[in-house]
């Protein structure tokens, strides 16, 4: 597979590597649906023999951007034993990735030297999370707010229950009071 696209990698590396021969490389989380405990897969129309099932990891925790408003994902490439394939992954997803571009308007980036296609792409992330986040931070503000107002409706029932309280408290009193007011008069 790394010959196959002229990658070099150390031998030590390439045996802990487990291969399969069927590699569907675009199997991430996000061409992924969960029903009923089972994983459904679509958009798999890409593969590669001998490609190593790290390599399909890799590429699902990358191209997962939501994790990222969770969790820094290199804790997780570190986690999953990624780490020390990072390098490599990233020249192979290249390599396939401009496998299946389309010419024209790869040819468009290529040339434009204005345009610095990894920054772009960084970029794209970047936006992409932030904007995220952002999302995430108002949901949470208006969890936050529904909370609130919550809050609020059971502090007006509680006013409503102290104020019933406290009149029937002034009525009680006013009417010992009267009463005493009334045997007073009456000379008792």
């Amino acid at each position: 597979m790394f010959a196959k696209y002229n990658i070099p990698i150390a031998d030590s590396l390439l045996t802990d590597l487990h291969f399969v021969n069927n590699g569907l490389w675009d199997m991430t989380f996000k061409n992924c649906f969960y029903i009923d405990n089972e994983f459904y897969f679509f958009d798999q129309e890409w593969n590669e023999s001998n490609l190593p099932i790290e390599f399909i990891l890799y590429r699902s925790i990358l191209y997962t951007i939501s994790l990222r408003r969770y969790i820094n994902i290199d804790i997780l490439f570190e986690k999953y034993g990624l780490t020390k394939y990072k390098a490599i992954f990233e020249k192979l997803d290249d390599a396939l990735q401009e496998k299946i571009r389309s010419e024209k308007i790869w040819e468009y980036y290529s040339i434009n030297t204005y345009f610095n296609i990894g920054a772009t792409k960084q970029e794209m992330i970047n936006l992409s999370i932030r904007d995220n986040a952002k999302q995430l931070a108002i949901e949470n503000m208006q969890k936050e707010n529904q909370k609130l107002c919550e809050n609020i409706e059971i502090l007006k029932k509680e006013k409503q229950e102290l104020q019933k309280e406290n009149d029937i408290l002034k009525a009680k009193e006013q009417s010992k009071l009267y009463n005493k007011i009334k045997k007073r008069i009456k000379g008792e």
